[in-house]
């Protein structure tokens, strides 16, 4: 099921109000391989043309972990369009979440999650922790 609701929200989300030239993830055939290829390049090229090249590298790792549920879901149906079905349940997959941690048998209290993209089990997302 979140595969399926992933290519969907990715194809009208994404494909129809996002994507331009410049975006190179969630793009087929734009690898992020392919994307340093491509800068490496133009950077080649305006060094031999005697230009300086700067560089500056931000990490976004953490950004989607600050993600509002309810911003989320917001703009997904006034700014993006989703509604019906779809952003029903994406309003219920969102909703309720809970969270804790465990480490040799023993959890933490429970906490509600209001905040934070869910780690999908598709795809290359799936991280697990363990502590042994």
């Amino acid at each position: 099921m979140e595969s399926c609701v992933s290519e969907t929200v990715v194809s009208h989300v994404f494909n129809k109000h996002l994507v331009t030239d410049k975006q190179w993830a969630y793009r087929e055939g734009h690898s992020t391989e392919l994307l340093l290829v491509h800068l490496s390049e133009n950077w080649r090229r305006a060094i031999d043309e005697n230009k300086v090249v700067a560089v500056a590298f931000v990490d976004f790792k953490k950004a989607f972990d600050c993600v509002s549920h309810a911003i989320l879901l917001q703009k997904l149906k006034l700014q993006f369009g989703v509604q019906g079905s779809l952003l029903s349940w994406l309003t219920d997959y969102l909703s309720d979440r809970t969270q804790y941690a465990m480490v040799n048998d023993q959890h933490s209290t429970v906490l509600n999650v209001k905040c934070g993209i869910p780690q999908v089990s598709i795809g290359p997302h799936v991280v697990r922790l363990v502590h042994q």
